[in-house]
């Protein structure tokens, strides 16, 4: 999980190439924080007619509060981002998985 605070752009794109791996679609259908410092992804095969995302996003929520996080998630919602979870890491800081559908800026 260190890598994610490190470099969250390139932890993004190796999630990204993941699911696309040897031709074969998946899509992140979960995430788990099992609260001691480790995350586990749930990966499904994408299914014909499927909406899947263009790639993924982790990115931190800065404020907690209801409304910090409602304000966080109409912005990247607005930027084509949608919120698959989140988890906690360092203890205090909250983290997001979203996924991109569009190509919106």
């Amino acid at each position: 999980m260190e890598d994610i605070i490190f470099d969250p752009d390139a932890q993004s794109l190796m999630l990204k190439n993941a699911c696309s791996r040897n031709g074969i679609i998946r899509k992140v259908a979960g995430i788990c924080d099992s609260g001691d410092g480790t995350i586990v992804l749930s990966l499904e095969l994408a299914a014909e007619g499927d909406k899947i995302p263009i790639g993924y996003r982790f990115a931190p929520l800065p404020d907690t509060s209801f409304e910090g996080v409602a304000a966080e998630l109409q912005v990247r919602h607005a930027h084509g981002l949608t919120l698959t979870g989140t988890f906690r890491l360092d203890d205090k800081t909250i983290w997001g998985l979203y996924a991109r559908y569009s190509q919106k800026a």
